[in-house]
Order: C-alpha cells, then structure tokens, then sequence
C-alpha cells in the first residue's frame, strides 16, 4: 500500500510540473522585432541576432490586465522559458548546454531537476551569455538563475508550485556605423573593432519575478466511468522590470533628440503585485473531458519613468473553458478589466480548435482566433528622459487575429493562413517617437512547411509571404529556410552523426530602424535589409548522452557583395566558427 500511494504521488508531483512548465511556456510573449531573439535549438545549435528569416509578428497577441510597458527590446530573450529536463524514475537530471564562438562569445545553459524529498520536486536553472554583436549591441553580458518547486500530496489532495527568476542584462549601445563604413569579408576580430557611431552608451535591464500557486481540492468522486472534481487555486505574484540608458557621446548621436544630461538619468520601471483566487469545475469520461474555471485577480502596479511615479489598482476576471473528445479539442479564455485608470474596459478572447488523425490524408486541422482591446504601452503614453520627452494621448489599439492550419500526410506537410489587424495601430515614425494609426493596419500571411525524411536524408522547407494594407508595416513580402542533412552510424554504432547545411533569407525591403535610447525599432527608409540568403554548415554527434556540434556560420559572407543588414546600420556578423556541447546527466 506505502509503494503504491508514494507512486501515486509520484506521478501527480511530476504531471503538475509538466503541466506548469507547458502553461508557462505556452504562455511566452512574442517579441515585436526581428532582431532581438536568441535561441540554443537541439540539433543544431543556432544562437545568432538573426534566428530566422520569420520575422516575429508585429501582432501581439496578450491577454487584457497584462502590464505593458514598453522599453523592451530584450522581450524575446527575456521572456525565454526554462527547458527543465524529464525526470522519468530518475532522482535528477541535468542538461547542460554551452557554445563558444570568437574569443569573447560564450553562452551556457545549465537546468536541473532533482526529487527532493519524498513530495517534493525542484529545479535550478542558470544562464549566461557573453556576447560581441549581441542583439545589435558591441558587447553584451546576460545572466539569469530561476528556480522553483512543485509540493504536493494526493492523498490529502493538496498541490504547491513556487518559482523564482531574476535577470541581469547589460549592453554597450554602438549605434550601429555608418553608411560609409565596409564590413563585407572581414574576419570577425576585425568586425569586432569596427567604428561605430556610439562610444560609451551602454543599457541595463534588470528583472525580478515571483510565484506561488497553491492547489486545494473542494470536491472530487471518483468511480469506474467519472472522474469529477471542483478544485480552488490560489495565485500570488510580483513581477518587477527596470532599465536604464546612460552615454556620454549623447549630444553627437542625437543632435535633435539630446535634451541635457544633467535632466534625467534615463531610468524606468515597474512594480506589479497581484493576488488570484481560482475556482475550478472539471470531469473526465473515457475519451471526453470538460474543464470551466473562474478567476478574479486584484492587481496592485507601481510605475516610474523618471520623475513620473503612478500607483493604481485594477482587477481582471478570467473565464477559461475546455473541451475534448477522442480526436477533438476546443479552449476558449477570455478576460476583462475593470479599473479607474487607463486600462478601464480592457478584454481579450481567444478561442482554439483543434482535430488530430492518426490515419489519413489530413492529420491535423487548427482553427485560431483572437480579439481584444487594449491600452497602449504605457511608455508610447508617457514618457521622460535626456532625450525623449512625450505626453500623448491614444486610444485604445483594437487587435483581431484569425488563422487556419492543415497538416497533412502525417504532419509531412503544413499549410497556413493568418489575416492580422490592429485599429488604431501605435507605431514609431521617422523621428522615433511614437504615433497612432487613424484607420487599420492588417497583413494576410500564407505559410507553407515540408518535412520530408528518406532513409538518413533530412530535408525541412519553410515558406512565409506577407501582403501588408500599409507601407509602415515593415515586413518582408517573402521568406524561406532551408535545411538539408545526412545522418548515420559511425564506428559500429558507437557515434550517430549528421552534417547539413541550412539556408535562410528575406526578400529585401526597408527594415526597421533602431534607437537606443529608446529601445525602439523606427520607420526609416535610408537602408535594406534581406535580399540575400545567409549560408550555414554544421555537423553534430551524439555520444552517450553528449552531443557536440560544428557550426560554420554565414559560409557565403561577401560572396555576392553588398551589405546584409539586420536592420538599418547594423551589418550582419562575418562568417565565423562555433563549437556547442550538449550533455545530459542523470542521478
């Protein structure tokens, strides 16, 4: 009876982690630019300024009573989630990842998770990245730790989750070079030296983030053909975000915007507080499953932006819905707001279908679909430093979003639309300051995806076209990756290998523009970016439990001629090569 009820808490402890690390990663925001991501992918590893010729959609999809604040370049980084190793019937497991590249590039990613008692499971994560040409930057410097535990016991049908992150980011702002300057066929120690048109400026991001989320079991019946049961969860958190630009070649770079130095110390932040009470109603029958939960979240947001201080409270009610059978699912979540500030009446909702197929032509078929209406970013409201001074009054963004998705020939092939569109739409213009959009921005996007395996061949296609309504929607009409790969069995087994090549590229079109005092990107039209593919060659090993990888990037730099820009000013890094470990441990 003790191995069989220790068993059961096993299995509990471990699907409820699984299930908060999936919510937490599902619930990932998208960054608004195509040039801040960084990404440590299985096989190969691929850690670049350009992660992929996707750019990230200038829709944002996020729930209503969501802080958004703005002075965020680092999203995508920033809000990367932990990739916590299964523990399987292991008492702990560690994964570690590291990559080297030139002399001052270093990236490591060390996740474990280990049983810590006889209902408990923790997990430790550690991230450092040491990077030249870090997202636009010269030279950047990125740590994080997060860690957390997941208590609970079946029996007394009680359930705790925690987690902790705090981040450091510090970069050098270059400003990028100037037009004049030739970066094609250098090395990348030469690339490194490069004048640029920024010498001291440099940004700090810092951010703190806390959770508890404690599970109580009201009711439940349990028989052979119904499980029932009406849980209440209790959720507290605080979120903190900080950042700060300082330089001292201010007044050179920025001739119109530089204020005085001795105005402000160019700081911004927030604080945000929040308490959630969660009840729950679920039963499960066979193959059928249904799920409707209730919340109301009270929200305490304390916001600074040089001598601007806010303090306000609002509440945000959450209806969430569920639905599955057999070979179907449907979830629905909507929020609303009811607040005496900006975000008074703001809502989201969004509803996803989806139906899998074993067998068959058609394996899958998604339905997606999102509306909200939102206040704009606070920082596009108000905003003050030695550069910039705004006070602006917008309305409301109105956001839709629609797409269909059909899988077919076992996922072999995958064939997508997506219509998106913002009312109201707040930009940033040539001046790099924010403005608003009279009418509706939208943009009609047709993905197509090939995944084709054939004895140790490996071949994966992706395809993107975009057809925007609004010149100031800076996307690339088309987009494309290739990759090609050939892998076997080396030494009698011993070493399973693959070497390929991928390719990626943009048609061109007039990228963004980046200002760093900001950490906004801005409509310009003095530089392309895109219109040449960028060739990688890479080559990894598995050996145990370790896998190594050779990764020779942008093999084609200065082939073609011409600059390949990420965005205006900012070349695309020379070809250089990269070593990468992944190592998986067990206890």
């Amino acid at each position: 009876m003790n191995t069989a009820r220790h068993f059961t808490r096993t299995v509990v402890l471990l699907a409820s982690a699984y299930c908060l690390f999936s919510l937490s990663a599902s619930a990932q925001k998208v960054s608004n630019d195509a040039y801040n991501e960084a990404l440590l992918s299985k096989s190969p590893f691929v850690y670049d300024k350009l992660v992929s010729p996707f750019p990230p959609d200038w829709f944002f999809p996020v729930d209503a009573g969501i802080v958004r604040f703005g002075l965020n370049p680092y999203q995508g980084l920033l809000s990367r989630q932990p990739n916590i190793p299964a523990l399987d019937t292991n008492k702990g497991v560690s994964m570690l990842n590291v990559l080297l590249g030139s002399k001052r590039e270093q990236l490591l990613y060390l996740d474990h998770v280990q049983h810590m008692g006889r209902n408990v499971i923790g997990w430790i994560n550690y991230n450092s990245i040491v990077s030249p040409g870090f997202l636009l930057n010269s030279f950047s410097r990125y740590q994080r730790i997060e860690s957390g535990f997941v208590f609970g016991d079946s029996i007394d049908k009680f359930m705790s989750h925690f987690e902790f992150r705090y981040q450091n980011l510090s970069a050098d702002e270059n400003g990028g070079v100037e037009d004049s300057v030739e970066s094609v066929g250098l090395s990348f120690s030469d690339y490194e030296q490069l004048p640029t048109r920024l010498n001291d400026d440099s940004r700090r991001v810092r951010t703190l983030s806390l959770k508890s989320k404690t599970d109580f079991a009201l009711f439940s019946n349990i028989d052979s053909s119904l499980v029932s049961g009406l849980d209440l969860s209790v959720n507290i958190g605080l979120e903190r975000f900080g950042t700060s630009y300082r330089g001292s070649s201010d007044s050179l770079y920025y001739p119109d915007e530089f204020i005085s130095k001795d105005a402000t110390f160019d700081t911004s932040s927030f604080l945000h507080l929040y308490a959630a009470p969660d009840l729950s109603y679920s039963w499960k029958r066979q193959q059928s499953s249904f799920m409707l939960g209730l919340s109301s979240r009270v929200n305490q947001l304390e916001i600074r932006n040089d001598t601007i201080r806010e303090e306000v409270q609002y509440l945000s009610h959450e209806l969430v819905c569920s639905l599955s059978k057999a070979q179907w699912e449907f979830d629905f979540k909507s929020v609303v707001v009811n607040s005496n500030w900006l975000n008074n009446g703001d809502k989201s909702a969004r509803a996803t279908f989806v139906w899998r197929n074993d067998s068959g032509l058609v394996s899958r078929l998604e339905f997606v679909a999102y509306g909200a209406e939102l206040m704009p970013e606070y920082t596009k409201l108000n905003y003050r430093s030695n550069h910039f001074v705004w006070n602006n009054t917008f309305l409301p963004e109105g956001l839709i979003q629609g797409s269909v998705a059909l899988s077919m020939l076992s996922n072999s092939l995958t064939l997508a639309v997506h219509h998106q569109s913002i009312r109201n739409w707040i930009y940033t213009d040539e001046t790099a300051r924010p403005a608003q959009l009279g009418n509706s921005a939208s943009n009609f996007a047709a993905d197509a995806l090939v995944k084709l395996e054939r004895q140790h061949w490996r071949f994966r296609l992706e395809l993107r076209h975009n057809q925007v309504d609004d010149a100031r929607l800076r996307l690339p009409e088309w987009s494309a990756r290739l990759r090609v790969s050939r892998a076997g069995v080396l030494f009698k087994g011993a070493l399973k290998a693959e070497c390929g090549v991928s390719a990626y590229g943009t048609s061109a079109y007039k990228a963004l523009g980046y200002m760093p005092a900001t950490g906004l990107f801005f409509l310009q039209d003095d530089q392309a970016a895109g219109g040449e593919p960028v060739l990688d060659l890479f080559f990894h090993a598995g050996m145990g439990r370790a896998t190594l990888t050779l990764l020779v990037q942008r093999v084609n730099d200065g082939w073609w001629g011409g600059e390949n820009r990420l965005a205006a000013y900012y070349p695309v890094p020379p070809r250089t090569l990269k070593f990468g470990l992944r190592w998986l441990l067990y206890n």
